[in-house]
């Protein structure tokens, strides 16, 4: 099942029995504990690449763009949902910036104090992947929890 079926099915269950959904759309969290070597997570495949020096591979040319968020601001979103009383049941829930897979490998070197290569490729020949971004708003997720005071991490 799809996570967008899942949405669907407890938006119908709300909507036939007394119960409150609240679906959250995370967009690409980081943070203790992700492991580098799944096939996701590139800010922990950066990390373990820049320490051990080896080149790292992506798709494309690194100039496409994603909205990291930090594991804790997960967690906080997650309780803040819970609070939540508006008419809204699906939230798309990211930092707001976004940053390059070029500039979030820069930003690994940086933290480590090492170097490490950057190579594209080609997604099964289809060329590089595009350049768009994605960045989400918490606002409105933030307004409905009567809580302003929850920030992100910067």
């Amino acid at each position: 099942m799809s996570k967008l079926s899942i949405e669907h099915y407890l938006r119908l269950l709300s909507d036939l029995r007394p119960m409150r959904t609240v679906s959250l759309r995370i967009s690409n969290p980081y943070g203790e504990g992700q492991r580098a070597a799944r096939g996701q997570g590139i800010i922990a495949a950066a990390m373990q690449h820049t320490v051990a020096g080896t080149p790292m591979t992506i798709w494309g040319d690194g100039t496409a763009e994603r909205d990291f968020l930090h594991v804790v601001d997960v967690a906080q979103a997650f309780v803040a949902a819970a609070g939540y009383r508006g008419a809204e049941n699906v939230f798309n829930i990211g930092s707001g910036t976004s940053l390059s897979l070029r500039d979030t490998l820069d930003a690994a070197q940086t933290a480590t104090g090492s170097r490490s290569a950057l190579h594209g490729a080609n997604w099964a020949g289809r060329g590089a992947t595009p350049h768009g971004g994605l960045v989400v708003d918490l606002a409105q997720l933030i307004a409905g929890t009567g809580s302003p005071g929850w920030r992100l991490r910067p």
